[in-house]
């Protein structure tokens, strides 16, 4: 079978450590103009954003510059603007 060597590590690298990663999806409803849509207090929205190793949001997209600011604020907490 002839595999795309990217799709190939990323299935030999979840094969080998997919049982340490915890993946939680938080799904909220478009076009909110407040925090409402991500849930109340008891659900600490933000402090699962502040604990996580990293954070996507949904149509950021994926280059090299989102890849950049994602691994930035990964390792720092922090990073500039997208």
């Amino acid at each position: 079978m002839n595999w795309d060597k990217k799709l190939r590590d990323g299935y030999d690298f979840l094969k080998e450590f997919g049982h340490l990663i915890d993946l939680e999806i938080v799904l909220a409803s478009h076009g909110n103009k407040d925090e409402s849509a991500l849930g109340d207090k008891q659900f600490g929205f933000e402090k699962r954003v502040k604990t996580s190793d990293i954070y996507l949001l949904e149509g950021l997209g994926y280059n090299n510059q989102t890849n950049k600011f994602i691994d930035e604020l990964s390792k720092t907490g922090q990073a500039d603007e997208v």
